[in-house]
């Protein structure tokens, strides 16, 4: 019973969390379209002082703004493909030998979780076939890495 009272307060935590992060990159994208909404103004008044003001603003709040924020960034996508890879390696540790799990299917997994990295590396393009592989191959890892948690 004390295993789902901390199940249910890491969760709450972690929207809280989520929330919260949330909030300031909202907070930023507003700060940001405000700076460029004023660019704008000034442009249409000609006045060259406010101008300048406004650029400078605009520039120190640019890098402010996360990079890849309207697109999957693919240092985002290695990392995930790098996690996806340690839990297909638990999961061939972990099965290793038992009758009712196919390691060799598992090795296959992480072949191809190593095919679509050196894909994504070499081209810095990412096919959304990729990525529905990926995530199909994290749910049905995840549940098997979950019987032997």
């Amino acid at each position: 019973m004390a295993k789902k009272q901390k199940s249910k307060k890491h969760h709450t935590t972690l929207k809280k969390q989520k929330a919260k992060k949330l909030s300031k990159l909202a907070n930023r994208y507003i700060q940001h379209f405000d700076n460029v909404d004023l660019l704008r103004k000034v442009g249409e008044k000609s006045d060259t002082d406010t101008l300048m003001k406004s650029l400078t603003d605009i520039f120190d709040d640019a890098d402010k703004v996360p990079k890849g924020s309207f697109k999957s960034s693919i240092e985002d996508i290695l990392h995930k493909l790098k996690t996806l890879k340690k839990l297909i390696v638990l999961n061939i540790s972990n099965t290793d030998g038992k009758k009712n799990f196919s390691t060799i299917e598992y090795i296959n997994d992480r072949k191809s979780v190593v095919d679509i990295e050196f894909k994504i590396q070499g081209s810095n393009t990412i096919d959304h076939k990729d990525l529905k592989s990926m995530n199909t191959l994290y749910k049905k890892h995840k549940q098997i890495k979950q019987l032997f948690d």
